[in-house]
């Protein structure tokens, strides 16, 4: 979900539940059974349901218009990739995601990863803006909810607030995917 604003598909231009609508899985970095190489894309999985499916048409017609639109191809019964380029200006972005160098992403690309509230006049900070950031208060949480009677945590500032990146888990492999019972179709 980090990379979700890397390809323009956030919160903004197409909510969540939308995505969550249409049978969204996960997005991922690359597939793992796919015949063709995709550097410096997003690969999104949805398994839609029967009745999403029966409208999928309307948000393929959506997507199909996105300026970094690479290809979609279905895997099997309710079961589509659509993959997507990064945009040039958050490459680098993905570079250090890639390399678990989290607090190295770019602050411009964090913003996208923050959200207003109108009604309440608020912004409200994503996780992952609070990791890019290494914001102090979620590093506080951090160390609270890792800690225990007997041993408490402390992170060190030159730490990443995550866990670095298992590249096998960000890729999708759809023998993977049917062996864990995910799919609705």
């Amino acid at each position: 979900m980090f990379m979700l604003a890397s390809i323009g598909l956030d919160s903004h231009t197409i909510p969540f539940k939308l995505l969550s609508y249409f049978g969204f899985v996960n997005c991922y970095l690359s597939h793992k059974e796919s015949l063709e190489a995709h550097p410096d894309c997003i690969v999104m999985v949805f398994n839609p349901t029967g009745e999403a499916m029966q409208k999928f048409s309307t948000f393929y017609d959506v997507y199909r218009e996105y300026p970094n639109f690479v290809e979609d191809y279905v895997l099997d019964y309710n079961l589509i990739v659509v993959v997507f380029k990064v945009r040039d200006k958050w490459k680098e972005t993905l570079r250090y995601f890639k390399q678990s160098q989290y607090s190295k992403m770019s602050k411009a690309y964090a913003d996208l990863l923050k959200a207003f509230d109108f009604n309440s006049g608020r912004t409200y900070y994503s996780r992952e803006y609070k990791i890019i950031n290494k914001d102090p208060k979620y590093k506080e949480q951090l160390e609270e909810s890792l800690s225990n009677d007997k041993s408490p945590v402390i992170i060190d500032d030159s730490s990443e607030l995550l866990s670095p990146l298992d590249l096998e888990q960000e890729t999708f492999s759809y023998e993977l995917l049917t062996t864990s019972k995910i799919l609705t179709g």
